[in-house]
């Protein structure tokens, strides 16, 4: 019913996705059809919350949370919560952007030779390159990924991260010595391209400052439709 009240847009496919595979935390205040705050904790990445609703009541329910220090809200809300953490906390807020790209046409089309498509089969090496036992890809999508393969080994990934039914979220990461050689796009322009052929709209979503990751999305097409906020506390 969460997700259901939080709508299908490009900024809450991962909530939503995190709810129904039940890959999260959820406390909400209200009713649970028409909340009047909410607050969804990944239980992997526990420190960044997505939150909706009220200021105030935002603030009471993340007192359940545990673990988190910046709070994802859309961009109307980051001023009244950053009041509402500083009055609480005693300290200053700082807001981030969190920059929400689409893609409405056809991706541009990238090659590079060690990028391809990967499928079930290729399964141990995203595992391996996500450092997990297993591959953990988005149920029922876990063969929407390309990669670079440079000696059997996978060097770089873009896969659907989450999805709901009418978006996908796309996450691409390279290893550290093989950036620079086009592979995200390679590999991004591929995994967009599955995406839309599912009859979904690809999304993308980075920080304000990760300057790589927006140009790799420009370079596929994609095109900013919205921004949230990340608020947290100000170290200084």
């Amino acid at each position: 019913m969460l997700a259901d009240f939080l709508g299908d847009s490009p900024e809450s496919v991962i909530p939503i996705h995190l709810l129904r595979q039940g890959l999260c935390h959820a406390w909400i205040s209200g009713n649970v059809e028409k909340p009047v705050g909410a607050v969804v904790q990944s239980t992997s990445v526990m420190e960044e919350p997505w939150a909706f609703g009220d200021a105030e009541v935002i603030w009471r329910l993340l007192e359940n949370a545990i673990g988190w220090w910046t709070v994802n809200v859309s961009d109307a809300l980051a001023r009244p919560l950053g009041v509402v953490l500083e009055r609480e906390t005693k300290g200053r807020a700082h807001n981030y952007g969190d920059v929400y790209y689409t893609l409405a046409r056809a991706a541009a089309s990238f090659r590079a030779a060690e990028v391809r498509r990967l499928k079930t089969g290729d399964e141990p090496l995203m595992a391996r390159y996500m450092g997990t036992p297993t591959w953990a890809g988005s149920e029922g999508f876990e063969t929407m990924a390309a990669g670079a393969v440079v000696d059997g080994k996978l060097v770089g990934l873009a896969h659907v991260s989450a999805v709901t039914e009418r978006h996908a979220d796309i996450g691409v990461s390279t290893l550290e010595p093989w950036r620079g050689r086009g592979f995200a796009t390679a590999a991004a322009s591929i995994v967009a391209r599955l995406v839309r052929e599912s009859g979904r709209t690809p999304v993308w979503s980075a920080g304000e400052g990760n300057a790589a990751s927006l140009r790799v999305a420009a370079k596929v097409g994609f095109r900013e439709v919205s921004r949230r906020v990340y608020v947290s506390l100000a170290d200084d």
